[in-house]
């Protein structure tokens, strides 16, 4: 064909078909490279890549856009199984430089990260003048080298497996024994039939059924001397054996034995138990019920047994617990106490509500949380407290109202109560007495002269009823004022007899004291009276008597006798007879005071307090360390001070605040004197 006809040919030619055709064709090779499982590579005779698949790109860890126009050999530092690192040595370049295929079975890729990966290599030099240099194809080993490596650890397996393994022929002659199965084949030994102990008895129809049916067999156990040993059997058919796997399962069944007893153990300690029993999912939704829970609500198990726990709570508590218990199932922060006990008012089936204790504990099974419950029904209990609580309300408001005073101790002597009188008597609150030795509140010493052993308190510990102790004591209070005490004590026993402590009733008789003493000199002055002395000696002995009646019949009755208030005034109205009585004495003396010089300060406190024993009203004293001496009959002062006081009292018949100030008043101008009788100098 000449020139001039050629051209006229390509003329005719339609160019842009045949360009999309080859753009076409062009696709159709690159998905079809892309879609093969080997690596393929384009390189130029620098070993430079001009094209690389998907799976090339995989294998060398790279997108294919960043291999174009590198050094295969560098990129992927390519290495003969040898590890020749140098160019020269490439087998692309090799290929390329001898014009020959080059093909390695195993060629070492290491990737840009340090991984390397064994592949099956091959370099086929091009001679096309467009298209030179060399096609690499390369497959991916990893998978093949993991299999071989697999296969080769399964085939050492029954070596080194510490459980026993043994195949066996049709006829149930042993073909193969791994050494567990022998050392077990060593300590058991065989039967007469020539089957080892360990292995089934029926061994030999066992294997040939096992290889006619091409089915395993499981579950067999064979027990031998208290050991337990778990066969499955599996046909070999290529082998026309049948392999053995066992499994001393002894530690598992005894395990299984002792979980069995003590399941069946708990589950008799539930059922017999008093309290309700029952156990929760993570929903709080009831997977068990015990009979003491049935009794308790009054649900039949099939009636409650899927619902929620908060259904057997009164409305107001449901929702908190659900929440409370949502918050421990799913992790989140709580402050639900679930290990402690836990008082709600539950529900009823009959829609009864009723106090109700919980106590709740939570495990784990997996990755879910679950819950047990303890119910007790505390009405009784509850019952039971309130009237305890009632019936200490009464004790505590009759001790406290009592006209002597009480402590009480426990077995080692330590105080545990003192009631309101007796903090007042001792000048110690109840605070701070508390659990100190009775000694170191009560220190007494005896009016008698007998010794220390004899005039100290002496606890009854051994007898069953108060004993009294008549001797007067003198009790050195906190702040070390004395007080006259009579007192009686006895031990405390709880319901079984066994001493707990001691209970000590005591009565200040410092005022009954005073009073003695102040008829004793009353007695004595009016003895010395030569006109009236007679006379109030009568009037006196006369006035003794009622008066005395009057304290025995008050110490005689008990609280809040209305007749109290009786002996009350008749006792006032002898203190008033004998006021008179001492003004008679005065007057049988000649009628003029007997001045002396006198602390004006304790006289006037105890003839206050005096007047007021036996009221309810409280006195406080605003009484000066540095008082002058008062120049004054004691006596008639006296006098004066109690109707003063007594008329403060009859003012106040409920009770009331009683001031008492002195100070000491210096008055030098008589204008000022509030009266003209008197003179000026220094007055109280």
């Amino acid at each position: 064909m000449d020139r001039q006809h050629f051209f006229q040919e390509l003329k005719q030619m339609d160019i842009p078909g045949l360009e999309t055709a080859l753009r076409s064709s062009q696709a159709f090779v690159h998905t079809l490279m892309d879609s093969i499982n080997i690596g393929i590579c384009h390189v130029n005779t620098q070993g430079q890549i001009l094209s690389l698949n998907l799976e090339g790109a995989r294998i060398l860890h790279r997108t294919e856009s960043s291999c174009l126009g590198q050094s295969f050999h560098a990129h992927a530092e390519c290495l003969h199984i040898d590890l020749l690192t140098q160019e020269e040595h490439c087998p692309i370049t090799r290929s390329i430089t001898t014009g020959k295929s080059i093909w390695r079975p195993q060629l070492l890729i290491r990737r840009p990260s340090g991984e390397t990966r064994w592949v099956e290599f091959q370099s086929t030099p091009l001679t096309n003048p467009r298209h030179s240099g060399a096609l690499i194809i390369f497959r991916d080993l990893s998978q093949e080298l993991r299999q071989h490596e697999a296969h080769q650890h399964l085939a050492s397996m029954p070596e080194e497996s510490p459980n026993p393994i043994v195949e066996v022929d049709a006829q149930g002659h042993l073909a193969y024994a791994n050494p567990a199965m022998i050392r077990l084949l060593d300590t058991y030994g065989f039967r007469e039939d020539g089957v080892p102990m360990v292995l089934p008895a029926t061994l030999t129809q066992l294997a040939l059924g096992c290889l006619k049916t091409a089915t395993p067999v499981r579950g067999l156990t064979v027990i031998v001397e208290h050991h337990h040993f778990d066969w499955t059997f599996s046909p070999l058919q290529e082998k026309s054996l049948v392999r053995g796997y066992g499994l001393d399962i002894t530690h598992h069944v005894r395990v299984s034995q002792t979980m069995t007893e003590l399941h069946s153990q708990f589950s008799s300690l539930v059922d017999s138990a008093h309290e309700g029993i029952i156990s929760a999912d993570l929903h709080g939704t009831i997977v068990s019920w015990n009979p003491a829970a049935e009794s308790i609500f009054g649900y039949q198990p099939d009636e409650v047994l899927g619902h929620s726990i908060v259904t057997l709570l009164e409305e107001g508590y449901r929702d908190m617990y659900r929440k409370g218990l949502g918050d421990i199932s799913y992790g989140r922060s709580s402050t639900f106490p679930l290990q402690q006990p836990l008082e709600l008012t539950g529900l009823r089936k009959s829609g009864e509500s009723f106090p109700l204790e919980i106590s709740s504990t939570s495990w784990k099974i997996g990755m879910d949380t679950h819950y047990g419950f303890i119910l007790r029904d505390i009405s009784e209990r509850k019952r039971l407290e309130h009237a305890l609580i009632a019936e200490k309300d009464h004790l505590v408001t009759t001790l406290q109202s009592v006209a002597e005073g009480i402590v009480t101790t426990d077995r080692e002597g330590r105080i545990s109560f003192l009631n309101p009188l007796a903090e007042q008597i001792t000048e110690w609150t109840t605070q701070e007495a508390l659990h100190r030795p009775f000694q170191e509140i009560f220190r007494l010493t005896s009016d008698s002269k007998k010794n220390d052993e004899e005039s100290s308190l002496q606890f009854s510990s051994r007898t069953l009823v108060l004993s009294e102790v008549d001797a007067p004591h003198q009790l050195l209070t906190k702040h070390g004022r004395q007080r006259k005490i009579t007192l009686r004590e006895g031990p405390i026993r709880d319901h079984s007899g066994h001493l707990v402590g001691t209970v000590i009733v005591f009565r200040d008789i410092t005022d009954q004291s005073r009073h003695q003493e102040e008829q004793q000199r009353i007695s004595k002055l009016n003895s010395l009276g030569v006109l009236a002395g007679g006379l109030a000696h009568d009037f006196n002995n006369i006035l003794t008597t009622i008066l005395g009646n009057v304290f025995v019949a008050k110490l005689r009755m008990v609280a809040n006798d209305p007749l109290t208030q009786n002996l009350e005034q008749a006792e006032q109205a002898c203190l008033r007879a004998k006021e008179l009585t001492q003004q008679l004495l005065t007057f049988a003396k000649g009628g003029a005071p007997i001045k002396t010089s006198i602390a004006l300060g304790d006289l006037l406190r105890k003839s206050t307090i005096f007047a007021l024993s036996g009221s309810s009203i409280s006195c406080h004293f605003d009484i000066p360390d540095d008082l002058w001496p008062l120049d004054a009959d004691p006596g008639q002062i006296r006098q004066v001070f109690q109707n003063i006081t007594l008329n403060a009292r009859q003012a106040m018949p409920h009770g009331g605040h009683l001031s008492v100030k002195v100070e000491n008043v210096g008055l030098k101008d008589a204008s000022a004197l509030p009266s003209s009788s008197l003179i000026p100098g220094n007055y109280v």
